[in-house]
C-alpha cells in the first residue's frame, strides 16, 4: 500500500476513533497532525523526541485532546485509566495502529499513529539499555518524548527562557497580557488558576504535568517559536557562502551564541551603557545632560554590573530609547551572535531600525548578519572570515571580541568546539 493510501486509511480510523470517544462521553479536539522536518529536528535537539523518523512527518500520526464535562466545566483528560479504553479501541481497529499510552517507555496518552510496516516493531529483538540488566523488548526509536526533560519552574525562577515560554502559553490561552520573563506573584497566580481549571494540583509549580497540558492546549505557541530557530541546513549554507568548513560555523555558533537567539518570541539582546554614551556623542548629544538617574544605562566605561539579563534588558533599552531611539538601538547587541546595532549600515542594512526588524524574524537572519559582519570587519589587516578559513581562533576572537578574548578564553573554547563538531558531523 502506498503512502497516500496509508494516510487515507489512517484518517478513516481516526474518524472512527473520534466517534467512539464521543460515544464514551468525551469531547475531542484536534492537535498536531502534520509536522515539518525543521520542527522535528528541533524536538530531537531539545530532547522532546528521540528520532527524526516521526510518523507525523508522513501524516500518519495525530495528537488529540480529550475533554470531559465535570460538574458543568470542561476539563482536559490525561489519566491513563480513562484513556486506556480509547487506546485499546484504536489498536483493535488495525494491527498497524499504535497508541502512545501502550509504549513501553514514556507514555504519550493522546498520541495515535499508524505503522505502515504492519506491526513489524512487535517482533523487534530486545535492546540492551546501558545500566540495566535483562532489559525488556522495546520498539525501535519512534516519536516518543523523553520523560523528565522538561524544566520545572516556580516563583522566583531565574530561567527566563522557560518563564517566557510559560507566559507565552498563558497569554495565548487568555490568562495574562504581559511577557516579561519574571516568575513573580502575578504569574504564579495565573499558573494556579490554570492548574485549578485543568484539574491539576494548583501549587504554582510548573512541571511535567503542567507543561504537557500547555503543550496540548497551546500548540501554536511552540509551532510559532520553532519557525524562529536555526537549522543545520542554515549552518551548511552559511559555511558554503563563507567558504569555510561546516564545523567552523558550528563552533562559532556553539561558543559565541550559546545556541539561543530568542527569549520567548523576542530576540536576545544586551544593552551596553558605555556604547550608549559614545553613540549619543556621535549624534551630537551631550550624555552628561542625561546622566542623572540613568547610571545603569549611561556610563563612560565598560561594566557588566548593570546587566539585567533576559527580557529585563528590554526594560533598560526602553528607557534609553526615551532619551534617543536610534542611539539606544545602536547600543544594543542583537540575536544569536550579538551583533551591535551600530554596525547595521556598514553591514548593508538601510538603517538600524531595518536591522532590528530583521533580527526579529528568526535565527537564520541572525546568521546572515554574522556572515556580513565577518566579511566586512577587519582585524590586523584582513577580514575576520579569513581567520575562520585558516582556523586561526585567536586572530578571529581578537577581531570579534577584542580585549575580552583573553579573559573569557574564547579562542580555546572555539578550538574545542571545532574538534567536537568535526567528529560529530563525520559520524
Amino acid at each position: 500500500m502506498n503512502l497516500v493510501r496509508e494516510q487515507a486509511a489512517f484518517l478513516q480510523d481516526i474518524g472512527k476513533l473520534i466517534q467512539h470517544a464521543s460515544r464514551c462521553g468525551f469531547i475531542v479536539t484536534g492537535g498536531e497532525l502534520e509536522r515539518k522536518p525543521e520542527l522535528q529536528e528541533i524536538y530531537v535537539k531539545t530532547g522532546r523526541n528521540k528520532t527524526m523518523d516521526s510518523p507525523h512527518l508522513r501524516r500518519c500520526a495525530i495528537d488529540l485532546n480529550f475533554f470531559a464535562d465535570r460538574n458543568g466545566k470542561l476539563e482536559l483528560i490525561y489519566e491513563i485509566s480513562l484513556l486506556q479504553p480509547i487506546g485499546n479501541y484504536w489498536e483493535a481497529l488495525d494491527p498497524k495502529n499504535r497508541w502512545g499510552g501502550n509504549w513501553r517507555t514514556f507514555r504519550h496518552l493522546t498520541h495515535f499513529e499508524r505503522d505502515p510496516t504492519g506491526g513489524a516493531w512487535l517482533q523487534t529483538p530486545a535492546k540492551t539499555i546501558p545500566g540495566r540488566a535483562n532489559a525488556s523488548s522495546v520498539p525501535p526509536a519512534i516519536d516518543e518524548p523523553q520523560a523528565g526533560l522538561v524544566t520545572t519552574i516556580c516563583r522566583g525562577s531565574d530561567n527566563d527562557r522557560a518563564v517566557a515560554l510559560l507566559q507565552s502559553c498563558l497569554k495565548q490561552l487568555g490568562y495574562l497580557d504581559t511577557i516579561d520573563g519574571i516568575f513573580g506573584p502575578d504569574t504564579e497566580a495565573f499558573v494556579k488558576r490554570f492548574q485549578h481549571e485543568q484539574g491539576l494540583v494548583a501549587d504554582g509549580s510548573v512541571g511535567d504535568k503542567t507543561w504537557t497540558t500547555l503543550f496540548a492546549l497551546a500548540p501554536q505557541v511552540f509551532e510559532s517559536l520553532s519557525t524562529k530557530w536555526l537549522t543545520q541546513n542554515d549552518l551548511n549554507q552559511a559555511a558554503e557562502a563563507l567558504q569555510v568548513e561546516p564545523p567552523t560555523i558550528k563552533a562559532v555558533y556553539d561558543v559565541q551564541s550559546g545556541g539561543v537567539g530568542f527569549v520567548g518570541t523576542r530576540p536576545k539582546i544586551l544593552f551596553e551603557g558605555y556604547v550608549f554614551w559614545q553613540r549619543l556623542k556621535t549624534h551630537g548629544i551631550d550624555p552628561e545632560a542625561f546622566r542623572a538617574g540613568n547610571d545603569d544605562i549611561l556610563y563612560e566605561n565598560w561594566s557588566n554590573q548593570h546587566y539585567a539579563g533576559g527580557l529585563r534588558e528590554y526594560d533598560r533599552l526602553k528607557r534609553a530609547r526615551q532619551i534617543h531611539e536610534e542611539a539606544a538601538l545602536e547600543s544594543t547587541s542583537w540575536g544569536l551572535f550579538q551583533i551591535m546595532g551600530h554596525h547595521s549600515q556598514r553591514l548593508g542594512y538601510h538603517s538600524v531600525m531595518n536591522f532590528v526588524t530583521a533580527m526579529d524574524v528568526n535565527e537564520a537572519a541572525h546568521l546572515q548578519a554574522f556572515c556580513k559582519f565577518v566579511e566586512k570587519t577587519h582585524a590586523r589587516g584582513k577580514p575576520l572570515v579569513e581567520y575562520l578559513r585558516e582556523r586561526d581562533w585567536t586572530g578571529f576572537v581578537f577581531g570579534y571580541n577584542d580585549e575580552q578574548h583573553r579573559e573569557n578564553g574564547y579562542d580555546d573554547k572555539l578550538e574545542i568546539a571545532y574538534n567536537r563538531a568535526r567528529v560529530a558531523l563525520a559520524a
